[in-house]
């Protein structure tokens, strides 16, 4: 999973978190039960090198991993990876899915963006060893500071195809 959307040298600065207990309209958007508990951390993506924010980050853990919060913007690795160190949580899948919305009133302090422009929305959910979701990452990206470039190979040894999961 570490190859999926790299960002550049870039720094988590974290919002805020708390407990919450999915909505109708929560459930829909993390594709879970309505009523579904997590552990929610806030937090403002941006440049290392001129601290720009490229993002808003809403992630969703399971509330047993919610003791990564404290590593958060500490470490310069992803927090699937601190769940794997501290919990032995291993990514067995990663669904990526991107669309628009819109930055929001809350947001777009933060983003210096404003309120209502198009933003460009990556939603990750990481399944583990059980298939369930254990982490679930919304990013909202003004549309002028992200741009997403896919570019697959074909591998040299023999044998090789191209894969695509559905």
């Amino acid at each position: 999973p570490q190859e999926l959307l790299q960002y550049p040298a870039s720094v988590l600065y974290v919002q805020g978190s708390r407990y919450v207990r999915s909505s109708r309209k929560l459930a829909a958007l993390l594709q879970c039960r309505t009523g579904e508990r997590w552990f929610q951390v806030q937090a403002l993506r941006c440049l290392r090198s001129d601290k720009t924010p490229i993002c808003w980050l809403d992630l969703y853990l399971a509330p047993e991993y919610s003791g990564v919060l404290p590593l958060i913007g500490k470490r310069d690795q992803p927090v699937y990876e601190m769940i794997l160190e501290k919990y032995g949580e291993q990514t067995q899948s990663v669904t990526v899915d991107l669309g628009v919305s819109r930055i929001s009133a809350a947001m777009a302090g933060p983003l210096r963006a404003k309120a209502g422009e198009p933003s460009l929305r990556v939603i990750r959910r990481y399944g583990g060893t059980d298939k369930r979701p254990f982490q679930i990452s919304v990013s909202e990206h003004p549309a002028d500071r992200y741009n997403y470039r896919l570019q697959l190979q074909y591998g040299l040894n023999t044998g090789a195809a191209w894969r695509l999961g559905t």
